[in-house]
């Protein structure tokens, strides 16, 4: 076990938002800067764009950016998670305030995103 916690790789990012105009969010804010993310990320790599083609259907999808953060792909060539039926993200989302859901324009908003794993690599 000792091996693979020193082969662990992690990467924090911080984000700041400063709105335009005053915005309020619904519910739980941590859901929207997800959801944002994802959508982003796949506007950005995916190779289907503008289609419903499904991240399990790709050929690229375990050299995809988004595939590889989003989806639950694990390998089967030995790693700790072989025999696990869908593997965990690797990333994590902190909302610091949570539950701050109003925020006047240009105030800011921070947020921070985890990479975790074989993603960090890519950076």
């Amino acid at each position: 076990m000792r091996d693979v916690l020193e082969k662990l790789r992690f990467a924090v990012f911080e984000f700041v938002l400063a709105p335009a105009r005053a915005v309020e969010f619904p519910g739980f804010k941590g859901n929207v800067f997800r959801v944002a993310l994802g959508k982003t990320l796949r506007n950005l790599t995916c190779v289907y764009k503008g289609t419903d083609t499904a991240c399990k259907e790709c050929f690229v999808r375990d050299k995809c950016f988004h595939s590889r953060v989003f989806e639950d792909l694990r390998r089967k060539d030995g790693s700790i998670l072989r025999n696990v039926e869908n593997a965990p993200h690797s990333f994590v989302l902190y909302v610091p305030d949570k539950y701050h859901l109003d925020y006047p324009e240009k105030c800011k908003i921070h947020f921070f995103l985890t990479f975790i794993g074989d993603v960090v690599v890519i950076f």
